[in-house]
Formats: C-alpha cells, structure tokens, sequence
C-alpha cells in the first residue's frame, strides 16, 4: 500500500484526503474552515480529520489551493513593485491596464536602450539605480523586467537582480522576467512578473502553514504542488514562482473530476466559497488555454488548463437595489461563522431587529480583524493606528 495526502485550500474550506495510489482507493477524507488568520488552524482541522493511521505512513503531500486565484480575482496580495527598463510610459499608461499592469507613475520606471535585437546601446544609470531602492523597503517582492530582455540574455535584468538581492541581503524576494517567461510581448510579461512578485507572501504563508501542519500530526514526506497545467512542482520551484498556482485548484479539479467520471468528453464545475470555475475535457484530455490563463484583470503568460474563472461562489455577497436582491463578485464571511468568534455579531443584529428601521447602508454586516499587524514592520504606523481604531 502506497500512501499519499491531498491537500487543498480554499477561501472558505480547506479539505484533507487520504489516497492509496497501489489500489486507487481513497481512505478517508476531511474538511475544514479555512482559517485566514492563522492558514495552520485549518490546515491541521483537516489533516487531524483523516484517519491517524495512515498519516505516519504517507509518501507524498500533493497540495492545490485557490489562494493564489483568489487574491487575483479580488484584486488582493502583497505589495510589490515592478521595475521596467526602458519602457515608455505612455504606452503602458495607454495599454498596460489591457493586461492587468497598474499606470506607469506606480511603475519603477528606469532608462536604458536596447534595439530589438537585444543590443545594449545605452546602459542604465546604476548609481541612480542604486540610491532609488529605499522606496523597495516595504515590499513584499519585486519583479524585473527589460524590454528586449529575450534578446540579449537579460543582461540588465540580472544586474538589477545582484544589485538588489547586495542592497537587501537577500532578504527581498527578486524575480527577473527571464526566469519566468520567454514570450516578447513586454506588457504582457511584465504583469505576469508583477502578479508573481505580489504572490510570493501569499504563497510562503501557506507553505508555512502546511509543513507546520504535517510536522504536528507527525507526518515526515516530500511536499509537491499543482501546476496551473496539472503537473506537479516542488516546494522550492512554487516559492519562487508562485504566479505558476494560479488556478491550480480548479487545475486539480478538473483532472480529478475527469478521471473520477470516467468520460472522454466533459464539463468540470468546482464551486468554491469565492469563486465558479469551469473547465472542459475532450478525449480524457484537459483543453489548454492558449497563450496563457487570464485570472480576474490579470493576462499572464503562465501555461495552464483552459478555465473560466468568475466572481460567484457560496461566500458571494447578497445585497438588495430597488427592492431586488443580487449578487455581487467578492466574497464576504457568513454572519454565522464571524458569529461564532465575534459573539457581539448575534446581539448587534438582534438590536438591528428591533429598531427595524430602513437604512442605505447594509447594517448587518461587520468589519472583523483578520490579522494584528501591530508588529509587523511591513506596516506604517499610520497603517497600524487605523486598524487599531476599526
């Protein structure tokens, strides 16, 4: 008997499997809520469901997780900064947002010119460069790219890469355009390198949190993660290319659901807490996207399973216009489970009821505290005395 674990989390639930792959039999299952201000709550609720006898016993740890697509969808992540070599302004403020890239004055904007075949007929002023990145200080991570980087071996990426990995000790994650993606269309490429510089935290969290979570249950095997394609990476690979998980749950899925169904043609529909995701399935084969997936306002160049991602889920807000209720494309907390850890919740709607008065604003719903940044140095003190008065 060979074991193994699945793993997924998502923006509501985080569910546990236990999978004997020698005769394809799943062993057990689990569920649990996802826990956003400690992902190790949840993810040890769902591991500590499965039956304990297999757990020692396990081989593998495969992960998915919809955390990266989520951030995406509602425009969330952390704060990253990319740097463009030689790229002109107006055409990103013109065309940029085409792709997901924010207006170029929230860009690092650096001169340098390369031809298109990629020679360096001007180099970037390196001093200026270098006296320029305290504004990186507070970042999370940054992307680098140049506009004919495929031409030339990237040799100004990588320069700006050393400089900041001596500037910061290493300490800031760096990507270079490069390593990610051999594709010419700059804008493009340069989303794609921003997206992933914002997900490195979101992915290092949940990475913590899991090995943290097997490490409790006393389980000792090897973690690999769910491409955006269906294929596996390891732990180290996802760290530093987190943008290659987006959608790697419904990635997940769609392969699981095929091969569950047994059909060689099929629609995949996995609904989550946040969003509705929908792939197809033709001769026992996952359609690709082509040109990279899109996720929310973001056109990448990430290989992947062609899916159709769209802001409805079980969590989605419920407002009412004109006397009509409708949906709205983020998610929100259910009243019972804020509830159920804010207890204050049950007798603020039990007022609301009694006074019955109309409103234009949705009196029922609460602003809870998800995470205490009061020692986080990633935060400005005006930051903190904010959160502190909500």
């Amino acid at each position: 008997m060979r074991i193994g674990i699945g793993i997924d989390t998502g923006g509501t639930y985080t569910d546990a499997a236990v999978y004997d792959f020698a005769n394809k039999k799943i062993l057990g299952t689990a569920k649990a809520l996802t826990t956003k201000n400690d992902l190790t709550v949840g993810i040890n609720g769902a591991i500590s469901g499965l039956p304990a006898e297999y757990l020692k016993r396990a081989e593998i740890i495969s992960l998915s997780t919809t955390l990266a697509t989520n951030a995406c969808v509602e425009d969330r992540g952390g704060r990253a900064k990319l740097i463009f070599f030689g790229g002109d302004a107006g055409v990103i403020d013109e065309l940029g947002g085409k792709y997901g890239l924010p207006p170029a004055d929230e860009i690092i904007m650096r001169g340098c010119a390369t031809n298109f075949s990629g020679d360096i007929i001007e180099e970037p002023d390196w001093d200026s460069f270098k006296n320029g990145l305290g504004e990186l200080k507070d970042c999370d991570g940054v992307g680098i790219i140049e506009m004919n980087a495929m031409k030339n071996g990237a040799a100004i990426e990588k320069k700006a890469r050393e400089i900041i990995n001596a500037e910061y000790g290493g300490d800031l994650p760096a990507i270079c355009g490069y390593e990610l993606f051999s594709e010419l269309n700059c804008l493009r490429r340069g989303s794609s390198t921003l997206l992933n510089a914002r997900l490195f935290p979101v992915i290092k969290e949940f990475l913590a949190a899991v090995k943290r979570g097997i490490r409790a249950n006393g389980i000792n095997a090897p973690i690999v993660i769910v491409r955006s394609d269906g294929s596996m990476m390891s732990e180290s690979f996802s760290a530093l290319r987190p943008v290659e998980t987006l959608l790697c749950g419904p990635a997940a899925s769609a392969i699981g659901g095929a091969s569950l169904a047994g059909r060689a043609n099929s629609f995949i529909v996995d609904m989550g807490g946040t969003t509705t995701d929908v792939a197809l399935v033709t001769e026992n084969s996952p359609v690709m996207a082509k040109g990279g997936i899109s996720v929310g306002k973001w056109k990448t160049f990430v290989d992947g399973l062609y899916i159709k991602t769209f802001g409805l889920g079980g969590d989605s807000a419920l407002h009412y216009r004109d006397g009509r209720p409708f949906l709205e494309e983020y998610r929100v907390a259910p009243l019972c489970a804020v509830a159920s850890g804010h207890p204050s919740v049950v007798n603020n709607l039990k007022n609301l009821l009694a006074e019955s008065r109309p409103h234009t604003k949705f009196l029922y719903e609460h602003l809870v505290l998800i995470k205490n940044i009061s020692g986080d140095a990633r935060y400005t003190d005006e930051e903190k005395r904010l959160c502190a008065a909500l």
